[in-house]
């Protein structure tokens, strides 16, 4: 949240991450219910008032909710530069050269969005990879022991890890690969598309299937 808009989150009751978890908690709600569509389009047509199109409610919502937590950080950053209040972000930035540059209301329709993304993208993650660093130690404490017993032979007690000490902390750094291996957050490998038909060990893979 600092990164995309300067805000300090507040340790309680803080209304961008609320808005921004409630987004993407009813987002994932809308995208299991509305996968009906993808085998029954004709739903599409019928009104919200019949049963069974309770879906159809929800995406009301999530669109009243989505807007609000694109809309409402992106224009509270306008008018701390009015003010000359803002902290410095991707959002002061990109609202800057948008600016400087007349590149108009798509841009900065575009540049809103990618900040909201930058936030709501890396909360959940973030958090589900935190997680599974907590739970790792905990069914392996020989491997805690001994990351543990590298952290103090490098800086003792005396502080926390950082970057400068990677170098020095191979086990660690292997804990953490193992780690966002292990139970990942998101596919690290992404989708790759053919650019041609081909063969591999004597299966046929057409042009633009995907891999």
């Amino acid at each position: 949240m600092e990164i995309a808009y300067g805000h300090d989150i507040a340790p309680k009751n803080d209304r961008f991450v609320e808005l921004a978890e409630k987004s993407v908690d009813m987002l994932s709600e809308a995208t299991g219910a509305a996968s009906v569509l993808n085998v029954f389009p004709l739903l599409l047509r019928l009104p919200s008032w019949m049963p069974g199109m309770g879906f159809k409610v929800l995406a009301k919502k999530c669109t009243a909710m989505t807007s609000e937590m694109l809309e409402v950080p992106w224009s509270t950053v306008k008018h701390q530069m009015a003010e000359g209040t803002a902290r410095p972000s991707l959002a002061s930035t990109w609202i800057a050269r948008n600016k400087e540059s007349g590149a108009g209301e798509e841009a900065d329709h575009i540049a809103r969005d990618a900040a909201a993304v930058l936030y709501a993208a890396g909360a959940d993650t973030g958090v589900a990879t935190m997680t599974t660093g907590l739970l790792a130690p905990l069914t392996n404490p020989d491997v805690q022991r001994r990351a543990q017993d590298e952290i103090d032979s490098v800086i003792a007690r005396i502080s926390l890890p950082t970057f400068e000490d990677r170098a020095k902390l191979p086990y660690v750094g292997a804990v953490v690969r193992e780690v966002l291996r292990w139970h990942y957050a998101v596919p690290l490998s992404v989708m790759r598309e053919a650019g041609m038909d081909d063969v591999y060990d004597e299966m046929f893979i057409p042009k633009d299937g995907y891999l």
